[in-house]
């Protein structure tokens, strides 16, 4: 957009100068030139000039943006990449606080008795100490 506007700026110049020139080329002589070579022909040929050096600067200057779109496309791009990223670390992280509760759990178990002598019925200490009949 920026682009278009520059664009129409410097048309908007290169007329007005065209204009100046053919009317300075018409009552002005050219420096170090006689009178008879300081034609508007002469000046046209400088504005010709100007205006191929214009017109290589806004191809440059296409050239430039093209690029800067494609830069602009790719960083997009890169941070919705990046987000994604972000997104999954964050599933992880919760991922690993849960894993982290489970192995909590877990060694909470290992560490307390699911049965202690005291919770045993006197039945279940007698069977305890006759010897099993498959045993002997």
């Amino acid at each position: 957009m920026a682009q278009d506007v520059d664009t129409a700026n410097l048309e908007a110049r290169l007329t007005t100068l065209g204009s100046q020139v053919e009317h300075l080329a018409q009552i002005l002589p050219r420096p170090g030139v006689s009178s008879e070579e300081s034609t508007t022909e002469g000046w046209l040929d400088e504005l010709n000039d100007f205006t191929a050096e214009m017109r290589q600067a806004r191809t440059q200057s296409s050239s430039f943006s093209r690029r800067e779109e494609e830069m602009t496309k790719r960083e997009k791009i890169l941070e919705q990449k990046k987000a994604e990223i972000m997104e999954r670390e964050e599933l992880l992280k919760q991922e690993v606080a849960e894993i982290e509760k489970i192995e909590e759990l877990l060694e909470r178990c290992i560490r307390t008795p699911l049965f202690t002598d005291s919770a045993l019925t006197p039945e279940t200490q007698a069977q305890q100490q006759q010897p099993s009949p498959h045993n002997g």
